[in-house]
């Protein structure tokens, strides 16, 4: 029999959290809803362009980031 105090590898994948490239799994959601919110407020609402829509859309996807994302103080922590 094996001795009882010995160590069971295991792959380091299962400690990563799950992810869609440089996207964490939680914030899809978050994002998708901002795209939307931004699409109906820079399209439908007032009628601003594309360039606008992107434009508020990358900006409100980076504040969620900063606001909810794990180390976020690692990207601010200079300033």
């Amino acid at each position: 029999m094996e001795n009882q105090s010995d160590f069971v590898k295991v792959s380091k994948i299962y400690q990563q959290e799950a992810s869609i490239g440089p996207v964490p799994a939680d914030q899809l959601v978050p994002w998708g809803l901002l795209i939307g919110l931004s699409f109906f407020v820079c399209e439908i609402l007032l009628s601003l362009g594309l360039a606008v829509w992107g434009a508020s859309s990358v900006w409100l996807i980076a504040s969620w980031w900063f606001l909810t994302g794990k180390k976020s103080y690692s990207a601010t922590r200079s300033y």
